[in-house]
């Protein structure tokens, strides 16, 4: 995602330590006013990254439809910006979600995307995860 400047920082650690400690809904709030600035500041890698933190606490929740947009959202944005790094990533948890929502052809196309970009990027590591995750896929 974008890189960090001193103030975004602390606002993901306030976020993260608010989910940890079971605070989802607060986490969640403080999400949905950083996409609320980065939509006023018209800043699409911004808003691509709080679309994706808001859509990672919904899955926490079992929100999945209002995860399910956020994600797609996010992927999309981040598609036409052509941040790797973020596809990947992103596309990682949208293309779970997909075949989880009964349609694994887009699913696993996305969750290719995501490992091939992995091996771009030289993340094996990251790209071993999601081979396996594929492989689990294709053979439900």
């Amino acid at each position: 995602m974008a890189a960090l400047n001193k103030t975004d920082k602390p606002c993901l650690w306030a976020c993260a330590g608010l989910a940890a400690k079971g605070e989802a809904d607060q986490a969640l709030k403080l999400h949905q006013e950083k996409l609320a600035i980065a939509e006023s500041l018209g800043d699409p890698d911004t808003i691509a990254n709080a679309l994706w933190s808001i859509a990672k606490i919904e899955l926490h929740l079992q929100a999945y439809e209002q995860s399910f947009e956020h994600l797609a959202a996010s992927y999309d944005i981040n598609r036409k910006l052509g941040r790797l790094d973020a596809i990947c990533f992103v596309g990682l948890d949208f293309g779970r979600l997909l075949c989880a929502r009964g349609d694994p052809e887009k699913g696993l196309a996305v969750l290719e995307r995501s490992r091939d970009g992995f091996v771009r990027l030289s993340h094996l590591g990251n790209a071993r995860y999601v081979e396996s995750i594929i492989h689990e896929m294709q053979n439900k």
